[in-house]
This record gives structure tokens, C-alpha cells and sequence, in this order.
């Protein structure tokens, strides 16, 4: 019934989101490879422009940050630049409040210090995606 109301081109976001969100779950370790995926969907299938430069550049030095002092992982970075260009700065930002809110409460529900956080980065995107 969901499948019904996606195009083909969503469909491969989609599945790519799926795969990546599976890959971080089991090994944490997800390969550049799909990142690459990821963006030359970005780039064939969707419009994008890049909204507010100079809060960009703090943000993304925030996020340099966070990655030297292992806060994120690698590819929770490559997936914040994707969705940063995929959704639009602001819309971003919800995404990531959306992730942190879901990643805190599993924190919170499962006792665990370090959880893989791409799927809830994922699952922000979606929820902005599709409402």
C-alpha cells in the first residue's frame, strides 16, 4: 500500500535509505560506495540549491568538530551533508532534532552508551520527507 504512493525515483532513494540504515545497524561500517549512490540520486533525480552560506560553513564546522571528537561517525557526517543538501538547510536542522529526540529515547529505552545513529538521521528524513 505505502509502495503505491512513491515513484521510481523515491523507490530507489528509498531502498538505498534502507540498505545504508541495515548496514549501520549490523557492522556500523557503511562504505563510501553508497554514499556516492546516494548522491548521484540526489543529483539526477531531485532539484537542490543551497540555502543560507554562512550558516552552512558554521554548521559544518560544528560538525568537523563533532567527528574529531568521535560525537558522530563518519558516515552519520556524509549523511548530514546529503540531507543538508537533499532537504534544504532549515529543514536539516528538524531532521536532526527528529533524529536526536528518537536517538535519546532509544538510548534511554535500551541502557546502551553508543547506538549507530544513521537510521534515526534516516528516519528524520523520512518523516520530513513525507509529510
Amino acid at each position: 500500500m505505502f509502495l503505491n504512493c512513491i515513484d521510481g525515483m523515491e523507490l530507489s532513494t528509498l531502498c538505498l535509505f534502507i540498505y545504508i540504515c541495515l548496514q549501520d545497524l549490523d557492522n556500523q561500517i557503511i562504505q563510501d560506495r553508497f554514499f556516492i549512490l546516494l548522491y548521484i540520486d540526489l543529483h539526477l533525480n531531485y532539484s537542490y540549491r543551497i540555502e543560507h552560506p554562512w550558516m552552512s560553513l558554521i554548521f559544518f564546522f560544528i560538525l568537523a568538530i563533532c567527528y574529531a571528537k568521535s560525537f558522530l561517525g563518519g558516515a552519520d557526517i556524509k549523511y548530514i551533508v546529503y540531507a543538508y543538501v537533499f532537504l534544504g538547510f532549515t529543514h536539516m536542522l528538524y531532521m536532526l532534532m527528529i533524529a536526536n529526540t528518537c536517538g535519546l529515547f532509544y538510548m534511554y529505552i535500551s541502557n546502551k552508551k553508543r547506538i549507530p545513529f544513521l537510521p534515526f538521521l534516516v528516519l528524520g528524513t523520512l518523516i520530513l520527507f513525507y509529510l
